[in-house]
């Protein structure tokens, strides 16, 4: 928790590498609030899944809301490809977090913890599906 790196790692549980094969794909941005501390920006994530042939694609903000609450998203549709989701942090009330929705298990993959755990134990804010673009996907 706190090392800001949990976007890179998924990325890395996204296309089955290393975070530190990430790492040294990528260019990590200082954090804004001036602790020094590195992160993945959306752009570099976007930049670094393309070289996978992969895209992040149905991006939807749902505003800290229970994502059984919410009656404008179709989440049986959604549940159906994997994808990068911004969950609340629970350890830093006023930060966010990154995991992945595995479909298969129907869990999400937290960077930060050893287990899959169930959706509904997260705040979802933000649910980007994971693409390929592979030709016989399209």
């Amino acid at each position: 928790p706190g090392s800001y790196l949990c976007q890179a790692c998924c990325a890395a549980m996204i296309t089955g590498v290393g975070l530190q094969y990430v790492l040294d794909r990528v260019k990590l941005h200082g954090a804004a609030d001036g602790s020094g501390k590195k992160y993945l920006t959306n752009r570099e994530t976007i930049r670094y899944l393309l070289d996978f042939n992969l895209c992040l694609g149905a991006f939807g903000r749902f505003h800290y809301v229970e994502m059984d609450d919410y009656p404008g998203i179709q989440i049986h549709e959604l549940e159906k490809l994997p994808a990068l989701v911004g969950v609340k942090s629970e350890h830093y009330p006023s930060a966010e977090h990154a995991v992945v929705w595995d479909p298969e298990r129907k869990m999400i993959l937290d960077p930060t913890k050893d287990e899959p755990q169930w959706l509904s134990t997260y705040k979802v804010y933000e649910w980007c599906t994971v693409t390929s673009l592979e030709q016989e996907s399209l």
